[in-house]
């Protein structure tokens, strides 16, 4: 997750190939493509989608990928995710206690 967070496209791709799971979140359910997303590193993005990452997880506060991209102002993200049918209609819930 901290190599595809800090844009380290070849470092990640390398943990793939050694058997990391494009689809490992962390105790508050962010994952690594949350974490690539955020950073607005596309070709971190794109790999994970291609290791099978799930486009339309969400973490324990209901963002998604796309969510985080676009609150951070990333278009290349945002258009990579929509080519790999990110979820465009998914509202953000907020867990009241």
């Amino acid at each position: 997750m901290a190599a595809a967070g800090g844009g380290h496209h070849c470092c990640s791709q390398q943990l793939l190939d050694w058997g990391a799971t494009a689809h490992y979140s962390a105790l508050d359910g962010t994952t690594a493509l949350m974490a690539a997303a955020s950073g607005g590193h596309t070709h971190c993005v794109a790999t994970l989608i291609k290791a099978g990452a799930a486009v339309n997880s969400c973490d324990n506060s209901g963002m998604s990928a796309i969510m985080l991209a676009a609150a951070a102002g990333h278009v290349m993200v945002l258009r990579c995710l929509m080519r790999h049918k990110a979820d465009l209609e998914r509202r953000l819930f907020q867990v009241w206690p």
